[in-house]
């Protein structure tokens, strides 16, 4: 539940701790589709198989790239360091993400065990990462974030922050490294992760 004195905070996992871009970048590369500048590497293979009337190839590639495909992802720049500072400010850290248990499409891997394996595998879980929750459903997730007491909840997804669902004692923040104006929020934003300690010293003023 919520640390003493309302130190707790949530932290989504895919593509907010975890960026998929250089695994998606070989995966391009592999199967030849073209570079569009300005589109992320995920969206250019979607494109590229959608275009060849292949879109069940897609599905399976994210079921592997959310599988097996995690032990070459990596966090996003200065994560760990982040960890590292909420730890000495008497912050309790929970990740609480949103992915099936298997995927949608292809091999029967176990995405909730591979996404904790890559925290165990970096050694954040445990000591610095206090608990690691996934959830089928976003209604779960949301049930989830509220029962762990989060005061603040870091995600990339506008839609989680803003869900009529979204625990109201919890403060919203964006995961939003590339600044994307084209994004229309209320929430305060995360561009780099060493920005997120003082924004919570800041929130709870």
């Amino acid at each position: 539940m919520t640390s003493p004195g309302g130190r707790t905070i949530g932290l989504d996992f895919d593509n907010t701790i975890v960026s998929y871009e250089k695994v998606y970048r070989r995966l391009v590369e592999k199967h030849g589709a073209e570079i569009v500048p300005g589109q992320s590497a995920k969206n250019t293979l979607r494109d590229h198989f959608h275009r060849k009337g292949e879109s069940n190839i897609f599905t399976q590639i994210q079921g592997e790239v959310y599988g097996p495909g995690l032990a070459g992802a990596e966090a996003y720049p200065g994560f760990s360091s982040c960890l590292e500072q909420l730890m000495a400010d008497g912050w309790k850290v929970v990740v609480v993400s949103h992915r099936t248990k298997h995927p949608l499409a292809g091999p029967m891997h176990d995405l909730h065990q591979a996404a904790r394996q890559f925290l165990e595998a970096s050694g954040w879980l445990g000591e610095r990462i206090r608990e690691a929750h996934f959830e089928e459903t976003k209604e779960a997730k949301l049930a989830r974030i509220a029962h762990c007491g989060c005061n603040f909840f870091v995600d990339d997804l506008p839609e989680i922050l803003a869900h009529p669902a979204f625990p109201p004692n919890c403060q919203p923040l964006l995961f939003d490294p590339s600044g994307d104006p084209e994004i229309g929020t209320p929430h305060r934003r995360v561009r780099h992760w060493n920005e997120l300690p003082s924004l919570l010293e800041v929130g709870i003023q």
